[in-house]
């Protein structure tokens, strides 16, 4: 029915002295002003479009190649200018930040003062230098009548030992600690 309404409102001063023939393949839209339970806006437009002389006729919808060339048509039609506009967007945007004055002065460096590579000593003992990783979240075990829903890894980097334990619910740094002794 919107469509109907858009097309007389737009072709108001042809359409009001000629009779207009719809063709359709909604059934819905034939017993369009016999529907007795409308919402506001359906009544406005159904006071509006009673002022032009329409017949509405049904054709089914494997017969109206007309309108489903048509709908196509258009589909490929605003899939098209939505690309190209969101094409043209993303390069007028680009150029503005790129021309833009104030923006290298207000945009901070993210990437800081870039220097050479500096390289991690090498460890020759046991535990001279370990690496912690926690694993948080996980469902529920229950061993005995403790639970567990972590992982602590630790990795000693001398060695390339990995160890695995399962931390109670409240572990803390000193509970932690522990685990490593």
């Amino acid at each position: 029915m919107l469509a109907i309404v858009h097309a007389v409102k737009k072709w108001k001063h042809d359409l009001l002295v000629s009779e207009i023939k719809h063709f359709t393949d909604n059934v819905a839209l034939k017993f369009w002003s016999t529907v007795q339970n409308l919402s506001p806006r359906q009544v406005r437009w159904q006071a509006y479009v009673s002022m032009f002389d329409i017949d509405i006729s049904h054709i089914t919808g494997v017969t109206n190649t007309a309108a489903d060339a048509l709908s196509s048509h258009e589909c490929r039609i605003a899939d098209l200018v939505a690309r190209n506009f969101c094409e043209r967007m993303t390069s007028l945007i680009a150029e503005f930040i790129q021309t833009c004055p104030p923006c290298p002065r207000i945009k901070p460096d993210s990437c800081g003062k870039q220097g050479l590579l500096q390289h991690t000593p090498l460890h020759t003992r046991k535990r001279q230098s370990i690496a912690t990783d926690y694993v948080l979240g996980l469902p529920e075990t229950w061993l005995k009548i403790v639970s567990y829903n972590s992982i602590v890894t630790i990795f000693g980097r001398a060695t390339t030992m990995v160890h695995f334990f399962p931390p109670q619910k409240t572990c803390s740094a000193v509970g932690t600690a522990e685990l490593l002794l």
